[in-house]
C-alpha cells in the first residue's frame, strides 16, 4: 500500500480517532471494580477517571481535541511572569496598567498581529491626539 499524500487524504488528526468500542467498556468495568478501593491510590485514580469518563471518551473519539494544553500555557506565560514581577509593585495603578498592557499584547499575538507594530502605530496615533484600539488596528495596518 502506498502512503502518498493526496487531496482526498484524511486530516492529520484522523489517525488518532478511535470510536468507543469493547476496550472502553472493558476499561470502564475494570475501573468500577477498582473504584471501591477508596483507601488506596488506585481506587482514588479509578474514581477520578470514572468521574471524568465523558471527557476521556470525547478526547478519544475526536482527535481534534489536543492531548495537552501547551498552547494555552505558552500563551499565558508572559502575563504570569509579569504578574510575578509586579508582586513588589508600590502602585496598584501601575499593576493595573501592566495587566492591561499584557492583555492587549497577548490579544494581538492571538490574532496574528505584531505587537511592536501596533505599539508604534498607537504611539503615532497618540501624538496626533487620536486613539488606536486593537480591533481598529488590523484595518489600519
Amino acid at each position: 500500500m502506498s502512503w502518498r499524500c493526496s487531496s482526498r487524504a484524511a486530516p492529520w488528526w484522523a489517525n488518532r480517532r478511535c470510536p468507543r468500542s469493547r476496550w472502553s467498556e472493558r476499561l470502564k468495568a475494570w475501573l468500577w471494580g477498582q473504584a471501591s478501593l477508596t483507601s488506596i491510590s488506585i481506587g482514588k485514580a479509578a474514581a477520578y477517571t470514572l468521574a471524568n469518563w465523558e471527557r476521556l471518551t470525547r478526547f478519544v473519539e475526536d482527535a481534534r481535541i489536543p492531548l495537552d494544553n501547551n498552547a494555552t500555557e505558552r500563551a499565558i506565560r508572559g502575563p504570569v511572569v509579569g504578574r510575578k514581577n509586579h508582586y513588589g509593585s508600590k502602585s496598584r495603578r501601575g499593576t493595573e496598567v501592566g495587566a492591561t498592557l499584557y492583555t492587549v499584547l497577548e490579544t494581538l499575538k492571538l490574532h496574528g498581529q505584531d505587537p511592536a507594530v501596533y505599539l508604534h502605530a498607537a504611539i503615532v496615533a497618540a501624538d496626533r491626539d487620536s486613539v488606536l484600539l486593537p480591533w481598529q488596528f488590523s484595518a489600519v495596518a
